[in-house]
């Protein structure tokens, strides 16, 4: 006996991946493009006020995306790896947050890095999951 496990509707599962990723992204390029971009327009990582306070701004919305996005597969896939994938990524980004700021202003954060590369997998990853879902179940 298959065992049924309650599926949240589809589009707000891919809707909270679609955010993640997004979000993580934008991450991303604020850890990757912009530190590089200063370097060659000296100051304007510092100079931009809203580039200072960016990743207290977004790193709850990724979190919350996140939690939602992952909590909802695993009860749909039971896919631990996503889940484990996810932590880490979010847990990367924490790290990138509380302390690479504090060593290295105005350089490239490599814990933060690795942080959005892991979510955006997870999230990829979960997107994938759900159409694989959705393609079995039509069958």
């Amino acid at each position: 006996m298959k065992t049924q496990h309650a599926n949240p509707p589809r589009f707000l599962t891919a809707l909270w991946d679609r955010l993640g990723v997004f979000s993580s992204g934008l991450c991303l390029v604020d850890c990757l493009v912009l530190p590089v971009a200063s370097t060659v327009l000296i100051g304007f990582q510092a100079s931009a006020p809203w580039v200072l306070g960016f990743h207290t701004l977004v790193l709850p919305i990724i979190a919350l995306a996140a939690s939602f996005a992952f909590y909802h597969s695993f009860k749909a896939h039971r896919s631990y790896g996503v889940v484990i994938v996810g932590v880490l990524g979010i847990f990367f980004l924490f790290v990138g947050e509380l302390w690479e700021e504090n060593l290295r202003p105005n350089t490239i954060h490599y814990a933060s890095l690795v942080g959005s590369l892991l979510l955006i997998a997870a999230h990829t990853r979960n997107l994938l999951l759900h159409s694989r879902h959705r393609a079995c179940a039509h069958h």
